[in-house]
Order: structure tokens, then sequence, then C-alpha cells
């Protein structure tokens, strides 16, 4: 009972073909021919005799064949070279390429061909071989013109490149060349006047002692005016040292919160003629290693910029605070303040970072002299501000002593 139910449902059963291998490798086939149709560079597959077994649409395209690939199929290669030449920049080059490859049956990657159209290829040959026999070739072609192009460009722009860099390499070295003998100019003026006015301070003093008190204004304005010029004359001699990387400095132990307490002593006077308010807040116990004139000097040229560019009513004021390993020193006007573009000239020497108009004018080396300084004792100074008319800061920092060093350092006297 039960084989004649099986067998009945064989009978009812609708018939499924069975796929071959034939079949199957039809079908493999046909995928990569469609698989190659598609490729976007040139495929060129010969037998043995150089006959056509397959060719795409792309490599027809590249070569300008106006044909479709099926009719390619069968025609022999042999003297396509030849035919094919006259598309090249380099004819006989690329005949003898194709030539040699041809008798050696080796492997060939990246041959690189211009057309006479401006376009570039790209070639590889691959010997086929079946079972051991050779069987035919295998040649490949890629359009890699937008590739050469863009590496033209690349050259091209890596050459001016190269240009500008060595014509900015030319500039800068000029710079440096003009620097350095600005650098030995203000060296040489500086010691000229220093050597000139020592005389002049000399005659005033003895001067003075031969003239009667009540006939001595004329000679104190004069001395004034050798005073400022001796600072003048120091000041460019500083620069000059600083610009030549021989300033130093001579550090001992010094309390940085006398020397900003006796800064601010000497210009309370100036400062009450004019009526601003100076104001002081200090941290305790600040010890340092600095040298206390040079210190002082910042200071001084600090408290004085304050002054200059603050109206009368307004207020400085001086702070002293300590941060971990640094003290840090802060003086705070109420004046004309700076953009960002006066700040960004701060501390570069003869600049002018406010408006001639605010204040008086200066030589612009007291705070290029004033980093140099600070610089030298290992600290930083900087500038804040919150625009024109909003008043301006300037902070430096000092390395602070550690107590069982600071016993150990001469004292500044």
């Amino acid at each position: 009972m039960a084989d004649a139910q099986r067998e009945a449902s064989r009978e009812a059963a609708p018939y499924v073909p069975q796929a071959t291998d034939g079949d199957a490798l039809r079908l493999t086939t046909e995928r990569l021919r469609s698989l190659i149709d598609h490729l976007q560079s040139g495929l060129l597959v010969e037998d043995e005799h150089r006959n056509i077994v397959h060719v795409n649409q792309r490599f027809l395209d590249m070569f300008g064949i106006p044909v479709p690939p099926q009719q390619m199929v069968g025609m022999n290669c042999s003297q396509a070279a030849e035919q094919t030449k006259g598309m090249f920049t380099d004819p006989a080059q690329f005949v003898e390429r194709i030539t040699g490859i041809l008798a050696r049956r080796e492997l060939a990657k990246g041959d690189e061909m211009t057309l006479v159209d401006g376009r570039y290829l790209e070639r590889d040959y691959v010997p086929i071989h079946l079972n051991g026999e050779f069987r035919g070739h295998y040649w490949h072609y890629r359009d890699t013109t937008e590739r050469m192009r863009a590496q033209a460009q690349i050259r091209a722009l890596n050459g001016e490149l190269q240009e500008r860099v060595q014509e900015l390499a030319q500039a800068n070295g000029e710079l440096e060349r003009m620097a350095q003998q600005r650098a030995q100019l203000v060296s040489a003026v500086a010691h000229e006047l220093g050597n000139a006015v020592a005389p002049v301070k000399t005659h005033l003093y003895m001067m003075k002692k031969r003239t009667p008190e009540s006939e001595q204004g004329p000679m104190l304005v004069m001395g004034r005016n050798v005073d400022r010029l001796s600072l003048l004359v120091e000041d460019l001699l500083i620069a000059s040292r600083l610009h030549a990387g021989k300033f130093s400095v001579h550090p001992t132990a010094v309390d940085l919160n006398r020397i900003v307490e006796e800064s601010a002593e000497s210009f309370q006077e100036q400062a009450r003629e004019k009526g601003v308010h100076v104001e002081l807040s200090l941290a305790p116990e600040l010890k340092l290693s600095a040298d206390a004139r040079r210190i002082t000097q910042v200071m001084f040229n600090l408290l004085s910029n304050a002054l200059k560019f603050t109206p009368r009513g307004g207020r400085v004021v001086v702070t002293t605070q300590r941060l971990a390993e640094h003290a840090e020193v802060s003086v705070t006007d109420t004046g004309s303040g700076l953009s960002p573009e006066g700040i960004a000239k701060l501390f570069q020497a003869f600049s002018q970072a406010h408006d001639p108009a605010v204040g008086a004018k200066g030589t612009g080396l007291g705070l290029f002299i004033c980093r140099g300084i600070v610089e030298q004792h290992g600290g930083h100074i900087g500038c804040t501000s919150e625009g024109l008319g909003q008043g301006t800061t300037f902070t430096f920092s000092l390395p602070l002593v550690p107590a069982a060093s600071a016993s150990r350092l001469p004292v500044a006297r």
C-alpha cells in the first residue's frame, strides 16, 4: 500500500528540470562577461594566435573603435600596434614595447602612455596559461588622465611653493640682516650719546656749584633734560643687548612687595598732581631671587604708562599675589585701554600701541625692555584690556624662591 502511494505521488508532482554542469558554467560565464563589460577599464582577451576572444565597450571607446564588442570577436590583432601607433605621442616606443611584451610573454604592470589628444593611459599585460600551456593574452587599459593632470598640477603647485619658500627665506634673511644692522646702529648711537652726555652732566654739576641758587633755574631745566637723555641712552643700550642676546641680570634675595611699595611711592607726587589715585593690594611674604634694580625698572615703566594714559579722577591699582611657585604683579588702570590690534603690537621694539593723541609719545622701547627683563628672570609678562576706553591691566610673573634656597642668596642692598 505504501509503495503505491509513493508511486502516485511521483506521478502527480510537476516536472522540474535539473541544471547541468554545462548550464552552471554558462551562467557563470555570462555573469563574468557582464561584469567585464561594465568595468571602467578597457579589457581585451586574445588567444595564442592573437585572435580576439573578448573585448569590452570601454576598450573600444578608449581607442575610438566604432563597432560593438560582438563584431570584434575573432578578429586578429597582429597588426593592431602598427595601425594605432599614430594615436600616441611616441609611436615607435609604443610599437617597440608591445613587440617586447609579446616576445617575452611576461607579466607587465603600469606601462604609462601619452596620447596625442592629451589623454594618459596605463596598461597591464598578463600571459594566459592553461595546464602549463600558453593559451593567450590579457590586456588591461586604464584611463589615468585625471590622475596625471592632478599630479601635474600638484607638481606645478609644489614648484611655485618652493619658489615662494625660497623668496620668503631670502626676505627673512634680508630682514634679519637689516635687524642686525639696526641693532648695531642703535648700539653705536647709544654709546656715542653716552660719551657725549657724561661731560655735559659734569659741567652742569660744576656750574651749579659756582652759581647762586636763585639763578639756577635754567640749569635745573637743563639737568632734567640731560637726565631724560641719559635714560634714553640706557634704554637704547639695553635694547641693543637684548637684540644681541647679551643682556643679563644679577639676582639677589629680594622682597617683591618692598620693590612694589618703593616704586609706587616714587610716583605718588606725580599721581597727586594729575589727580589719579594709586592703590596697593599686596600678598604677604613674596621672596624672590631677582635683580632688584631691573625689577624696579619694570615697575617704573608700568606705573609710568598707567599714569600717562589714565585721566584725572582715574585709578591705578597695583596688586601682588602668590600663584603656586610664582609671584604675580598686576598694574591695572582705568585709562584709555587698548584694542586687540594694539595689544598685538605691545612688547615689540620701537612699537607704539596707543594713539599718539591719547598720551605723550615715547621711544617704544619700554615694554620691549620689560619683556626682556622678565623673561631673563624666567618669568612672563602680558597685557589684557576690554577695549578702548576700558582700561588696561599689565601682569608679570616671577619664580618664587624656596625657603631653603633663599637663605643662601646674597641680599640686595
